[in-house]
């Protein structure tokens, strides 16, 4: 499968699974597997409500070789505008 394949797979789930349309910044291919990394707007109602900046989570998601996405976590968050995240605990659920 190529690239733009796996891009669509992965955008149209954060899209319309998990309702986070967003923007892929990254993809690879590693042994038979993709790894994509996938930018969304965090709803924040707080943020909303305090006129703060949105926040960005920055998503990796693992596809296995039938192209099937297998896993996703967050990896980091940002305010937008800013270049510094925090990265994300592994151990965080």
């Amino acid at each position: 499968m190529d690239v733009e394949n796996v891009i669509n797979i992965v955008k149209d789930f954060f899209a319309n699974v998990l309702k986070k349309p967003g923007d892929i910044i990254g993809a690879c291919l590693n042994n038979g597997s993709w790894t994509v990394q996938i930018e969304v707007t965090e709803e924040d109602e707080y943020q909303r409500r305090h006129g703060r900046n949105e926040l960005l989570g920055v998503y990796q998601v693992k596809l296995n070789e039938n192209q099937e996405i297998v896993c996703y976590t967050r990896i980091m968050l940002r305010e937008r505008g800013k270049i510094k995240g925090y990265l994300q605990d592994s151990e965080d659920p």
